[in-house]
């Protein structure tokens, strides 16, 4: 279970950091942005079946626990979820370019966060 959940968590962000450089692409070249769209929203809908897949596991382990550790990962997991669906749902770059670059560089940090809390739960958990 452990190998499966941290091939996912690859996988996560490895979308990610790929819907990261081909916003940048996008931006620098002026051009086509629909690379990038179908890139965000693979990434969308890999990271909440990533997460329905690591809830299902816990519920089978059965060894669920909310302890500091567990809440910091939730201060960041919450915040990169959601900037990440206003993004690919309401903030697009075409309409709203500047927010939509603040709030994706905003959702690196939360993401990355949330990556790095979350490989030390799985580790230490599964």
């Amino acid at each position: 279970m452990k190998a499966l959940l941290l091939v996912g968590l690859a996988i996560t962000t490895g979308a990610y950091i790929r819907v990261m450089i081909t916003g940048r692409r996008a931006r620098a070249s002026r051009g086509s942005v629909s690379g990038h769209r179908t890139s965000a929203w693979a990434e969308l809908l890999v990271m909440y079946a990533y997460v329905v897949t690591i809830e299902i596991c816990a519920r089978i382990k059965g060894d669920v626990r909310y302890d500091l550790f567990f809440w910091i990962h939730l201060a960041f997991a919450v915040p990169a979820l959601l900037a990440i669906s206003l993004l690919v749902l309401k903030l697009n770059g075409l309409r709203w370019p500047l927010h939509h670059a603040k709030l994706a560089y905003g959702s690196a940090f939360f993401f990355f966060g949330m990556s790095v809390t979350g490989f030390v739960m799985i580790l230490t958990r599964f």
